[in-house]
């Protein structure tokens, strides 16, 4: 809505993640022009902690963080409490679920965040495999990393999740 937009124009918000969040990046910041993102290619969430960290330290760490990692493997519980930590419980968490079919981590991971949430009240699952699983027109041939399509599919998505909360 029109409503949510003037909401996402000023809205707090840093970004941790991988190539996926990488790829949707462009359209995110259109709709979040104050987000900070820091996204990689090939981020694992072993490496969330120590970026956050420094973030935080940078006085970067807004109080919406939005966190796109598990693409590129499992997510251990102690890497999980790390990112919780450092982010506290201040915070609102939204941790966008993955969508990778060629991988065998893909259902262990969603399973995973689907608990986590459970755990941590401030956390919410942003569910895109749900969203995209039957769209591979959004996809490129690697059907996880999304195409121009589905990049506009996946920052709206995101925003959605994250203004109607």
């Amino acid at each position: 809505s029109q409503a949510q937009l003037k909401t996402a124009q000023s809205l707090p918000l840093t970004a941790v993640g991988d190539s996926v969040m990488l790829a949707g990046q462009a359209e995110l910041s259109k709709i979040f022009p104050k987000m900070y993102i820091n996204a990689v290619v090939g981020r694992q969430a072993d490496m969330a902690a120590p970026c956050l960290s420094n973030l935080k330290k940078e006085n970067l760490l807004a109080k919406n963080v939005l966190i796109g990692l598990g693409t590129n493997g499992p997510i251990q519980p102690a890497d999980l409490q790390a990112i919780m930590q450092i982010i506290g419980g201040k915070r609102k968490v939204y941790w966008i679920n993955v969508r990778v079919p060629s991988k065998s981590w893909q259902n262990q991971v969603n399973t995973f965040l689907v608990a986590a949430a459970q755990k941590y009240p401030n956390l919410k699952i942003i569910n895109w495999y749900k969203y995209a699983n039957n769209q591979p027109s959004w996809f490129y041939q690697d059907q996880t990393h999304p195409n121009n399509l589905g990049e506009v599919y996946y920052a709206s998505f995101v925003a959605r999740n994250i203004l109607t909360e």
